[in-house]
C-alpha cells in the first residue's frame, strides 16, 4: 500500500488536467513525507478509529481558518455548514467502502456518471512512481485514508507521473522478465 506523498509540485485544483500523466526528471521522489502524518489522514483516522467528532479534528479547524482567511476552501466550501456537508460525504464514502468494498470509478459509473473519461481518472487515487518503482501518493486522500483505516491491502490507482529513471529501469525489467512490479506488464 502507498506510504509516502510525492514531493513533485502538483496542481490538485482545476488546473490538474493540463499536467496529468507524464514522465519527469528531478528529485521529487527523494524528499517524501509519510501519508499517515498528513493533517487530513490524522483527522479521518481520529473520526473513524476513535469516534472523534469532525468539529474536534485538526482538519476541521484548518478548514475554518482557511475559510476565514481566504473566503473558501475544500471544494469551494464557504461556511461551517458546507464543510459539515463535505464531512457527511466522507462519512458516506467510508460506510460505502466498508460495506461494499473499494470500487474503482468505472465500477461506480452506473451510479455516478462522470463528466468525461479524464475526470473519471482524476477521481481515482493518483500516484507517481519514483526512480526505484515506489508508488508515491498524489491525490485521492479521502479514498486512500479510508482504505488504510479499513486495512485494505490493495486498491486500484491511476499513475500520474513516472520518474525518467524508473522508465529506463522499467523497460529493462520488462525485457528481462525477472522483476515483478504492478507497473510492468506481464
Amino acid at each position: 500500500m502507498i506510504s509516502n506523498h510525492t514531493s513533485r509540485d502538483i496542481d490538485v485544483g482545476v488546473g490538474r488536467r493540463k499536467e496529468f500523466i507524464g514522465v519527469s526528471e528531478g528529485d521529487w521522489d527523494q524528499n517524501t513525507r509519510l501519508f499517515t502524518e498528513s493533517l487530513r489522514y490524522k483527522s479521518i483516522a481520529a473520526r473513524f478509529k476513535h469516534g472523534v467528532p469532525w468539529e474536534e479534528t485538526e482538519f476541521f479547524d484548518h478548514c475554518m481558518r482557511k475559510i476565514q482567511n481566504k473566503g473558501e476552501y475544500w471544494h469551494g466550501c464557504t461556511s461551517k455548514r458546507e464543510v459539515m456537508n463535505r464531512f457527511a460525504y466522507v462519512e458516506d464514502l467510508y460506510e460505502n467502502i466498508k460495506e461494499n468494498g473499494y470500487k474503482s470509478q468505472p465500477e461506480l459509473r452506473p451510479q455516478h456518471s462522470a463528466t468525461d473519461y479524464v475526470d473519471e481518472l482524476l477521481n481515482e487515487i493518483l500516484v507517481d512512481i519514483g526512480r526505484d518503482g515506489e508508488f508515491l501518493f498524489v491525490d485521492g486522500r479521502h479514498r486512500l485514508a479510508i482504505a488504510k483505516i479499513l486495512g485494505l491491502e490493495k486498491v486500484p490507482v491511476v499513475i500520474d507521473h513516472r520518474h525518467k529513471r524508473w522508465m529506463e529501469k522499467r523497460d529493462q525489467y520488462y525485457l528481462d522478465q525477472r522483476y515483478i512490479h504492478p507497473d510492468i506488464p506481464r
